[in-house]
């Protein structure tokens, strides 16, 4: 075990769990077909943060995935991620790409959503922008509650969700990322009335 953890740094179980105590959540250990998770509950919402897998065998794609399910009375989308060739190739036919005048930040993410005054409103956080800068990739959105990657909730409940490739093991990166959520999710419900976060739902 010290080899191994010499060889290839601490496990996911291993830097989750120490996360989990820091920030006060429970932790799940990940396992033989059990997902890792930790859940961090506050007085209004649960922030969720596990892993899933696409695909098999050598086409096989796990991720780092961070939840926190929301009635979206609004019908509130957004979508956050870094700017790219692709990103730049859709901007020349017309792709949307809103600029919330941090021209730092406008230059280095695509920002996408509706409506978009709302999206430039939450976006007017400095600290909120920072923690998204922090992320060296990221896809940030408002997912609806059925789809691929979240859970079937009923009708009107949505998730605030971050997605990247791999597991994410580095403690400093994912105490970040309970912060970039639980600002958001002040700046959510400070901005739309019609955001409303309960902590009895939390994904499976």
């Amino acid at each position: 075990m010290g080899l191994w953890r010499n060889l290839f740094g601490p496990g996911q179980n291993e830097v989750w769990g120490d996360v989990a105590k820091q920030i006060g959540a429970d932790f799940t250990e990940a396992g033989w077909m059990k997902r890792g998770r930790i859940d961090l509950r506050a007085k209004d919402h649960t922030i969720t943060l596990d892993t899933f897998t696409t695909g098999g065998g050598e086409n096989a794609s796990t991720e780092t995935r961070m939840r926190a399910p929301f009635r979206n009375g609004s019908g509130l989308t957004m979508n956050i991620y870094r700017d790219n060739a692709f990103a730049r190739l859709g901007k020349l036919v017309g792709m949307q790409d809103i600029a919330v005048g941090d021209a730092f930040f406008d230059d280095a993410f695509v920002i996408q959503g509706e409506p978009e005054a709302r999206i430039k409103a939450f976006l007017q956080d400095a600290k909120l922008r920072e923690l998204i800068q922090a992320q060296p990739r990221i896809a940030f959105q408002i997912a609806k509650g059925k789809g691929l990657f979240s859970q079937n909730y009923p009708d009107g409940i949505d998730d605030l969700q971050f997605l990247c490739v791999g597991v994410v093991k580095d403690a400093q990166r994912l105490k970040q990322l309970f912060e970039l959520f639980a600002s958001a999710i002040d700046r959510l419900t400070e901005i739309d009335p019609g955001c409303r976060f309960d902590v009895n739902m939390t994904p499976k």
